[in-house]
């Protein structure tokens, strides 16, 4: 989705030479002309859909020069030349370090979440036993305490486990029953 909510279609040509040349550069350019002027039906959402921007990956380099005669023959028939993308070897390693990075940060985030919200319940969990206590034996008013389950509710739509979240759970398990 782009930011006015509209559908966006990706297109990729990938391919593992050691370096895209410029003598690729005309079938790449038929492959993008072909891939924006084709639509196609969306059987998910049951609408024909059209390509909004098409990748040309390659494994090994890509040539000086190249990206440049795509964009330049693509832009003469009508294509958007910005919305052609080429990613080489290099950038696709780089791309994948980078989203094994932003994963470690977003189980640290998750960890954090889980970790804090666990400490806020144990304490909760503590006062609903001396709340209940009163109220059972000393005629004290019921108690109306909550757990917090907003994080341990987004784990659960995305889970992943450690030996310490297990570990943790357990812990908090053994000190919540009464």
């Amino acid at each position: 989705m782009d930011p006015f909510n509209d559908l966006l279609y990706f297109g990729m040509q990938v391919k593992f030479l050691e370096t895209l040349s410029g003598g690729d550069s005309r079938e790449l350019a038929n492959d993008v002309v072909e891939a924006f002027r084709c639509p196609f039906q969306d059987n998910k959402r049951g609408v024909e859909g059209n390509i909004s921007r098409f990748y040309i990956l390659n494994g090994g380099n890509i040539a000086d020069g190249v990206a440049e005669r795509v964009r330049g023959e693509v832009n003469g028939r009508g294509i958007i030349a910005p919305n052609v993308r080429f990613i080489d070897g290099k950038e696709l390693v780089d791309l994948s370090k980078w989203a094994t990075y932003s994963r470690g940060l977003f189980v640290r985030e998750q960890l954090t979440g889980l970790l804090l919200e666990l400490t806020a319940n144990q304490r909760i969990m503590a006062a609903t036993e001396i709340a209940f206590d009163l109220y059972v034996n000393k005629s004290g008013p019921y108690p109306i305490l909550r757990c917090r389950l907003e994080a341990l509710s987004a784990y659960l739509q995305r889970p992943f486990a450690t030996d310490r979240i297990i570990r943790l759970a357990g812990e908090y398990g053994d000190a919540s029953a009464f």
